[in-house]
């Protein structure tokens, strides 16, 4: 941050303002406002590809019941744009000039490109191409591969997080298909849109008989149950999903009741658990 600060501002809003032109997040910790490296970072302080090293794991086992709320971003924020970014050029003995460059996803064909400009003047600050360039970077990756976050309360038992940890949220969740459905006959055979294949499933059952409605396990074979306790009801197979995903804290809080309320964004890796973007914000030759 090479520049001068003129004029009188809130410290909150100067923070929440600047921190993402400096590949950063707003935090808050204990009380006091503050800044955080967006990107995982080695021992030399430098943009890391290692797999990201998770500081907490949270599951169903920690996580407290219906507390979870996922937001997703709204599609109009994440289509593509093009960002015009712009720093100053300073020379000995002389005033200083700006340059700007406009930069957009290489992978995206010619015909195809986003006529949505952003401008982000980096004058007051920025001295250094290469500095702006890769804010230009950062700002269209998260554009195009963050897409959701995460809140939820949990005990503040051997809570080892703060704003800026990685943490791991492990989540399953029940898919629901029509092609799932039947019903069971009083014969034993089943009725549904789709042959299913012998094998053992988990299912929603419905009995008309007392209007039941229980979780239990069907075993099918030839197309039919043998299960006489089944005869006469309706099913849905159950397909669970289960969702891994890697996050960054942004605000820890400790509710009324003595539970703290974790508020984090998703933070998409690779196979190998590497940050993306900050594989994008390192790989030049994916933007033009």
């Amino acid at each position: 941050f090479d520049g001068v600060i003129e004029d009188s501002e809130s410290f909150r809003s100067f923070l929440y303002d600047n921190a993402a032109l400096q590949l950063c997040n707003f935090t808050i910790k204990n009380g006091r406002f503050g800044m955080m490296p967006a990107l995982p970072y080695d021992s030399n302080y430098e943009i890391s590809l290692r797999p990201i090293a998770v500081e907490q794991i949270f599951t169903a086992g920690n996580i407290i019941t219906d507390t979870l709320q996922v937001q997703y971003i709204d599609a109009a924020q994440r289509s593509n744009f093009r960002a015009l970014v712009s720093w100053r050029v300073t020379v000995e003995n002389d005033l200083p000039t700006q340059a700007s460059a406009l930069v957009d996803w290489a992978d995206i064909p010619e015909g195809s490109r986003a006529t949505t400009q952003q401008a982000f003047d980096l004058t007051d600050f920025c001295t250094n191409r290469a500095q702006a360039l890769k804010t230009a970077r950062f700002l269209l990756s998260v554009r195009r591969r963050v897409s959701h976050t995460v809140t939820f309360k949990t005990v503040p038992d051997a809570l080892g997080i703060q704003p800026g940890s990685y943490i791991r949220v492990i989540t399953a969740a029940t898919t629901y298909s029509a092609a799932n459905n039947g019903a069971i006959t009083d014969a034993g055979t089943l009725v549904s849109i789709n042959t299913i294949a012998n094998g053992t499933y988990n299912a929603m059952v419905y009995n008309p008989a007392d209007s039941s409605v229980l979780e239990r396990s069907i075993t099918i074979s030839g197309n039919a149950v043998t299960d006489s306790s089944l005869y006469g009801t309706l099913f849905t197979l159950l397909s669970e999903t289960v969702s891994r995903g890697v996050y960054q804290v942004e605000q820890l809080t400790l509710d009324e009741d003595g539970l703290v309320n974790v508020s984090a964004v998703e933070v998409p890796v690779d196979s190998s658990g590497v940050s993306i973007v900050a594989k994008d914000v390192l790989t030049e030759s994916n933007f033009r």
